[in-house]
């Protein structure tokens, strides 16, 4: 074998891919160094806002197996097309990174399809209208399972049995809140799980009475749903949650999401089996990163099976890297633990899920361990809490970049959201919610009283704070959860198509339109340690990228919800087509 000619080879490819590489700089962009093969897909002629600090323009793209190999411009990508090379000409479209919805349940699809959706609807006669329809079409049906309905509809004791007894007195019906936290039943589901005037409130839950007779009127709260366990039907099947999942990453897809975090799965799960069957047929779409649903008083026994799991699921698109726990309930159910008493009620100030000693065990074995830890946390009380748990497991495990994270956060002390930057932790917020939204903002006047409900959702404050904020919608919670609508929220801190500025919710609380979409590309990523994988626009990162029919940096802040997305691209390839962009 003769080294010397080796090496000479060896030394003139390297020559050769520098001076590619240098000839694309020269040309205005960067490329990857094996930049001499043509690309598989170009996108050219187009505004392209890369969210790298660095270069936040260029106009055109290369893409090779399903990574960005060059960015730059017009100009310096002609060097990267080939007889097969496919040519997207964007004429001047705006072009941005695959966004992330960092808290999203996306598993619970399988309600829009399998049982009765609520979602959407915002009176009470809407509801007894879709039951009643629901039941018609359904005539053999033994158990009526369903969500979304709205908690301001019904004031601060919640819908009653009677409402739902006048259509359904043989059948047991369960719907559950637009939020999650509370429980709607009849008379007949009461009878089934032995819920009776003598069944006493779970520590971590409320059972709404009618105040003369004590009886149960129908509102389960928090932990009182448990009491339902044992007459639900089973869970969806595990082919049901495979269905939901695909019919997910299409809607997904056509909003330009690419990436979703999902909470709270247990590992014996169906929705689990589903996702893990999926991988294996190599039949995902999109990036999953999913939190186990941990129980803080249960980590001991739940914390090996959380480990040997974890260890299986390290794929390039399912890992299961964080635990989600939770510390209180929400501000319309009363449930969120404040530091202050609720108007509503005297010398009451919510329910904690949880002890704080026993946080703090359970939030430092995982720390210790290696997983995220992922909190609800809605009440002022209930996050300074979790940030003391989170400061004691950085102090006695030395953690360096743990990137724990606080989902919600309703109500938070100035004092407290220093305390994000300075510890790490990343905000995660639902920035769909951060309006004067009617009827929901009404209602926490009355329960916060007039000066809390006006400072409710910080967000400017963290970014000032040094902290890394997110966004998510905690789908099915937020029913319309384009990430096209939480920009304009950001934005303006009103609710969409509103025009009175008197319904501006905390103004000074506003951002900037590259703020919220570094908070759905970059800061989502990096929130799920991702961020050198996808995120932002830059050569080697894989490809997944959106193009939109209007540029979101220079359309009145009115406009942006109404943006479309035209293409999205995962990993280079397309999964989604608007029809008016043509091929």
């Amino acid at each position: 074998m003769n080294i010397a000619k080796i090496i000479s080879t060896s030394t003139a490819s390297l020559l050769l891919s520098s001076l590619l590489v240098s000839a694309a700089s020269a040309a205005g962009g960067s490329s990857a160094p094996f930049s001499i093969k043509s690309a598989d897909l170009v996108i050219e002629d187009a505004k392209v806002y890369t969210v790298d600090k660095d270069k936040p323009w260029a106009e055109a793209i290369a893409i090779k197996n399903g990574e960005i190999v060059y960015v730059g411009t017009n100009n310096g990508v002609k060097k990267f097309k080939g007889e097969q090379t496919q040519v997207i000409d964007l004429d001047g479209k705006m072009v941005m990174p695959g966004m992330m919805d960092n808290h999203n349940h996306a598993h619970y699809f399988v309600r829009e399809i399998f049982s009765l959706p609520l979602f959407g609807k915002s009176t009470l006669e809407e509801y007894q209208a879709a039951l009643k329809a629901y039941l018609e079409e359904h005539p053999d049906i033994q158990f009526v399972q369903g969500m979304g309905w709205q908690a301001p509809v019904f004031g601060p004791t919640g819908p009653s049995k009677e409402l739902l007894d006048e259509l359904a007195p043989n059948v047991p019906v369960v719907l559950t809140s637009e939020d999650g936290h509370s429980a709607w039943v009849n008379s007949k589901a009461l009878e089934l799980a032995g819920i009776t005037k003598e069944t006493a409130d779970p520590k971590d839950g409320l059972i709404e009475r009618d105040p003369k007779t004590g009886e149960p009127s129908g509102t389960l709260r928090e932990g009182a749903k448990d009491l339902l366990k044992p007459i639900l039907p089973s869970d969806y099947t595990v082919e049901q949650y495979k269905e939901a999942i695909h019919g997910f990453e299409k809607k997904a897809a056509s909003m330009g999401i690419t990436e979703v975090h999902i909470p709270a799965i247990s590992p014996d799960s169906n929705p689990y089996k589903a996702f893990k069957e999926l991988e294996a047929a190599n039949d995902l779409h999109m990036r999953y990163r999913l939190a186990f649903r941990g129980e803080a008083a249960e980590i001991d026994k739940q914390l090996p099976v959380f480990v040997q799991e974890r260890a299986k699921n390290q794929g390039p698109l399912f890992q299961t890297n964080s635990v989600k726990l939770f510390m209180d309930g929400v501000v319309e159910g009363g449930t969120a633990w404040l530091n202050e008493s609720y108007e509503h009620k005297d010398n009451f100030t919510g329910i904690p899920e949880v002890e704080p000693e026993v946080l703090n065990k359970a939030v430092v074995a995982l720390d210790e361990a290696g997983f995220q830890v992922h909190v609800h946390s809605i009440g002022d009380k209930a996050t300074s809490t979790v940030l003391d748990s989170f400061a004691l497991a950085k102090k006695d495990n030395a953690t360096e970049d743990a990137r724990h994270a606080i989902t919600h956060i309703q109500l938070v002390t100035p004092e407290d959201v220093k305390r994000f930057g300075e510890l790490g932790v990343v905000a995660d917020a639902q920035v769909f919610w951060h309006m004067e939204e009617k009827g929901y903002f009404e209602q926490s006047v009355e329960f916060l009283g007039d000066e809390r409900a006006h400072h409710q959702y910080p967000l400017k404050s963290f970014m000032d704070a040094g902290a890394i904020f997110t966004n998510s919608s905690d789908y099915p919670v937020t029913v319309n959860w384009n990430p096209m609508q939480a920009i304009q929220i950001g934005v303006t801190r009103m609710e969409i198509g509103e025009t009175d500025v008197n319904r501006t919710l905390w103004p000074e609380e506003r951002v900037s339109v590259a703020d919220m979409i570094k908070a759905l590309t970059y800061n989502g990523a990096y929130a799920n340690f991702m961020e050198q994988e996808v995120g932002s626009i830059e050569v080697g990162k894989k490809a997944d990228i959106i193009v939109l029919d209007k540029n979101l940096l220079e359309i009145p802040a009115s406009e942006i919800s109404e943006t479309k997305v035209l293409l999205t691209l995962f990993e280079g390839q397309e999964v989604y087509r608007d029809s008016s962009l043509k091929e």
